[in-house]
């Protein structure tokens, strides 16, 4: 019980700024962190589905209720996802060869391009958000659990990049084994879940996360010979953002 409490808090620590308590840390005691690291997108859901309901009653346009979709789960996860995604957009776009691109993504320093990318990203989301139909939000909100399942199901079965530092975070087969069932319990409840609550458009945002996971693969097989930290950062901004392009898409013309 006390190693299933550090591994939660563990998680929350890492993947966020909500405020945990004060523990000692190890890597036994914590080596099932990652099977919490999805909370993290039900705290988000769930304050992005408390935002669709109060809005209406403050608001009178979209502009405003958008912003709040957008930068609540960037100030839940403390923008760590968002500098994972700058760093593999910069390592991307450099013409470089692959041992190069990977020290590109572990540079502090960041390129023109990575910039003018993010700052796409954002107003496209704001854009997005802005024209989403309320009654969409519910199933949405769920989007953030199942983008981190698929990130954390890819940890486990993604080739890694030689630098990757995400080896050290599993001691054994067993580990990798409970975490790969954790994610995909994870995945089916969302999948459930976002298709019972809007059967057309939940199957099209669930399509859209699978295209999002079959580009994160080809993206990192790519560039960088497998998966890092930030690339595994880069798929779940890159979810995100898909997902509800493909519904709004859907409710416009389907």
């Amino acid at each position: 019980m006390k190693s299933f409490w550090n591994s939660m808090i563990a998680a929350f620590a890492s993947y966020s700024i909500i405020p945990m308590p004060n523990r000692e840390l190890t890597a036994e005691s914590t080596k099932y962190q990652l099977c919490f690291f999805p909370l993290i997108g039900v705290v988000i859901g769930a304050l992005l589905y408390g935002w669709n309901i109060g809005w209406p009653y403050l608001c009178n346009y979209n502009f405003l209720p958008a912003v709040v979709f957008v930068i609540v789960p960037v100030i839940v996860s403390g923008g760590t996802h968002v500098d994972g995604f700058i760093d593999t957009v910069d390592a991307m776009c450099a013409p470089r060869t692959m041992e190069k691109k990977l020290e590109i993504l572990k540079d502090t320093h960041t390129g023109s391009f990575a910039i003018i990318i993010t700052l796409s990203y954002f107003l496209i989301a704001l854009g997005v958000w802005s024209e989403m139909s309320i009654n969409a939000v519910p199933m949405l909100a769920v989007g953030f659990v199942l983008s981190r399942a698929l990130s954390g199901l890819a940890i486990v079965t993604f080739p890694h990049a030689k630098t990757s530092n995400l080896k050290k975070a599993f001691l054994d087969e067993k580990q990798k084994r409970a975490v790969f069932l954790v994610m995909l319990a994870y995945i089916a409840a969302s999948v459930v879940l976002m298709i019972y609550l809007q059967p057309l458009y939940g199957s099209i945002g669930v399509l859209g996360a699978i295209i999002s996971y079959v580009y994160y693969y080809y993206v990192a097989k790519k560039h960088f010979g497998g998966i890092t930290g930030a690339v595994a950062s880069f798929f779940i901004q890159v979810c995100e953002l898909i997902i509800p392009c493909v519904v709004l898409i859907a409710w416009k013309f389907i």
